[in-house]
C-alpha cells in the first residue's frame, strides 16, 4: 500500500504536467505539417534577396564603370590617339642624326648614332695634324601632353669624351696628345602637335645649360690644360611623326641650334675664349609612347 499511496500522489502532478505541456506540443504538430508551405516561402525569399543582390551588383558596376570614363582623357574634337592629354612620348630612343657646325673655325660636319645610348668616331684632318674623338653618350628625351596638340619635354645628354691629337710642329716632327673629358646639359622644351591624316607636324623648341670639363697631361711640347666649357644653346626642331604600331612611332625632320659658349681656366678665374655658332642637322628616330 506505500507504494499506492505514492503513485497517487503523484498522478495528479504528472496529470498536471501533460496538461501544461498541451498547448506547447500542440502548435509544435500544426507547425511541423505546415513545413512544406514554409520551405516554399523561404526558398521564394532567398531567390528574390539573390535577385536583388545581383541587381545591386550591377548597379555599382555600371557606376564604376562611369566614373572611370568620366576619369579617362579622352580626345577632344580635331585629336588624334597620338595628341591625347596625358600622353607620354619617349621619341629618341633609337636612331641616326648628322649635323653641319657654322661658326667654327673651320666647317665642321658629321652623321652618326644617336638616342638613348649611343658612341661616336670622328675624326678631323688640318694643317696642325689630325685629332680622333671617340665619345659614349647617354641621352634620355621625354614629353607629356599636358592638354591636346601641347606638350612640354626635356632632353639631357651626358657624355664621356677621349680626343687623340697627331700635331705637326714646324720641323714636320709629330707628337701626339690626349685629351680627355665629360659634359652634361639639360633643355626644357614646349611643343604643339599638327594632325595632318596619318603623319603629324610637331615643332618643339627649347632651352638649354651646358657644362664640361677636359683635361690634358703634359709633354714636351706644351704644360698641362685643365679647362671648363659652358654653354647655352636654343634649339628648334620640326619633325614628322609617324606611326609605326599602336605604341612604336618613327620621327624624321630638321633642326637648327644656336650655341654660345665660353672656356675658362680649371678655378674658372680667366677666360681663355668664347664662342657662338650654328648647327644644321638632320634626325631620324624611333620612339615609344604611353599608354
Amino acid at each position: 500500500m506505500p507504494i499506492d499511496v505514492h503513485l497517487s500522489q503523484r498522478l495528479p502532478r504528472l496529470t498536471l504536467a501533460v496538461c501544461c505541456s498541451l498547448p506547447f506540443l500542440l502548435p509544435r504538430t500544426a507547425h511541423a505539417e505546415d513545413d512544406p508551405l514554409a520551405a516554399r516561402r523561404t526558398n521564394v525569399e532567398r531567390a528574390e534577396l539573390e535577385m536583388s543582390l545581383r541587381e545591386r551588383e550591377a548597379d555599382l558596376a555600371a557606376r564604376g564603370e562611369a566614373l572611370r570614363d568620366r576619369s579617362t582623357p579622352r580626345p577632344t574634337e580635331g585629336s588624334t590617339s597620338f595628341s591625347r592629354r596625358g600622353r607620354i612620348v619617349l621619341p629618341e630612343l633609337m636612331g641616326i642624326s648628322s649635323f653641319a657646325l657654322v661658326g667654327a673655325p673651320s666647317l665642321v660636319g658629321g652623321i652618326g648614332a644617336s638616342g638613348l645610348l649611343s658612341y661616336g668616331l670622328s675624326s678631323t684632318d688640318s694643317p696642325a695634324g689630325r685629332f680622333t674623338t671617340s665619345s659614349l653618350a647617354f641621352h634620355p628625351a621625354a614629353d607629356v601632353f599636358v592638354t591636346d596638340h601641347w606638350t612640354v619635354g626635356l632632353t639631357a645628354d651626358a657624355v664621356r669624351f677621349t680626343t687623340v691629337a697627331v700635331n705637326i710642329d714646324a720641323n714636320r716632327t709629330s707628337f701626339t696628345s690626349e685629351t680627355t673629358g665629360y659634359s652634361f646639359s639639360a633643355s626644357p622644351r614646349i611643343g604643339r602637335t599638327f594632325d595632318l591624316g596619318p603623319v603629324t607636324l610637331w615643332p618643339k623648341i627649347g632651352v638649354g645649360y651646358g657644362v664640361g670639363r677636359s683635361e690634358r697631361p703634359a709633354d714636351a711640347y706644351e704644360p698641362a690644360s685643365r679647362i671648363v666649357t659652358r654653354t647655352i644653346a636654343s634649339r628648334l626642331t620640326l619633325d614628322a611623326v609617324l606611326p609605326v604600331s599602336r605604341y612604336v612611332l618613327f620621327s624624321l625632320g630638321p633642326s637648327v641650334s644656336y650655341v654660345h659658349g665660353d672656356v675658362r681656366n680649371n678655378d674658372r678665374s680667366r677666360l681663355l675664349g668664347d664662342s657662338d655658332q650654328v648647327e644644321f642637322g638632320v634626325q631620324g628616330h624611333l620612339g615609344v609612347t604611353i599608354p
